[in-house]
């Protein structure tokens, strides 16, 4: 390495964004997310929170409506309060959201924008149907409503083909597509991505210049060596192999340890099970209860579901742990429903 590229990395970058990782970014969504891109219609961000307090920090107004999916991982992201921003449910049932919502939710709230997780979705990993995607996109372009599309969980896909994002589909540029490394490569990677108009992408550039004059250099050049390496497929195949092992065995350890007690769907991708408690309980007497045996487990509630659900992560545990997880949540479990109303 010559002195002029070794210094190279210690410098201020492009706002946009370190050059070649955009550029690898736009082979990277063409080949594999099936999106036309620019390396001028690419943000590189600190990851997908950072994609999104821009766009309610700069694209929109206090007081602003906005729809966004019922239960949603949204729920969670004090940035939506923080900004304002009056939050309207649009619910997800095993199809994904149902569009034909949004124009009720048009006409008597006047929201701005949806934000959408269509592949996957977190926390119920519901695959919105390919008819609703592009009736979606349709209701969207009649009322002039931007989305955002959060696709976090779409390369994770078992059978190892991905679900189409809604970006593909887009002629007109109303998608804001947002993407990262966390759950492909390492969440402590910190480096993510949007796609969206060129206008869109300067006008972020710029704000996210005021708050940290741009992202270091070296992460983003690790990940664009990551995109460009022959080993990139490979390390999807064992990532999805291993997700997919992993999905089975907690499947399994429920059926053992719970029958009767608790429901879900199958995810056909993702990182998480959405489960639905069979008999009532309280969510925060079952989450202490958890605790005291030394499980977490995240209340549906901190989604905006009713209470009942919970949401299992079975991506980062070690599979001895999934099984002793499961049996110290039923013990939990089991230990509430015994103490009665």
């Amino acid at each position: 390495m010559n002195e002029k590229q070794y210094t190279s990395y210690f410098g201020y970058d492009n706002p946009q964004g370190y050059m070649p990782l955009r550029q690898a970014l736009v082979a990277f969504l063409k080949k594999y997310r099936g999106i036309q891109a620019t390396e001028s219609s690419i943000l590189i961000t600190s990851g997908s929170q950072q994609s999104l307090y821009l766009i309610t920090q700069c694209l929109l107004s206090p007081g602003d409506a906005v729809a966004i999916e019922d239960p949603s991982y949204c729920y969670s992201l004090p940035m939506f309060q923080s900004a304002g921003l009056r939050l309207f449910r649009l619910p997800v049932d095993e199809h994904g959201v149902q569009p034909e919502e949004i124009r009720s939710l048009f006409k008597k709230h006047k929201i701005k924008m949806l934000f959408i997780n269509p592949n996957f979705q977190n926390p119920t990993g519901a695959l919105l149907a390919s008819e609703r995607k592009k009736q979606l996109l349709d209701i969207a372009s009649e009322l002039g409503l931007p989305i955002v599309e959060d696709d976090p969980f779409s390369l994770t896909a078992y059978k190892g083909t991905p679900p189409t994002p809604l970006k593909s589909l887009d002629t007109i540029g109303s998608v804001l597509y947002i993407g990262s490394f966390s759950k492909i490569a390492a969440s402590g990677l910190r480096v993510g991505w949007m796609v969206a108009p060129h206008s869109v992408v300067e006008r972020l550039a710029d704000a996210r210049q005021q708050m940290d004059f741009g992202l270091s250099v070296v992460p983003q050049k690790v990940a664009a060596s990551f995109l460009n390496s022959p080993y990139f497929d490979p390390h999807m195949d064992r990532l999805r192999s291993t997700l997919l092992y992993k999905r089975d065995l907690i499947i399994e350890a429920i059926q053992h340890e719970m029958p009767e007690l608790v429901e879900f769907p199958v995810p056909e991708g993702g990182l998480h099970l959405w489960c639905k408690i069979v008999p009532e309980v309280n969510d925060a007497k079952l989450l202490d209860a958890a605790i005291q045996r030394g499980v977490i487990f995240v209340p549906g509630s901190v989604y905006g579901s009713a209470s009942g659900y919970v949401r299992f992560t079975y991506a980062r545990a070690r599979t001895e742990d999934i099984l002793v997880g499961t049996a110290k949540f039923a013990e939990a479990l089991r230990s509430i429903l015994d103490e009665g109303p």
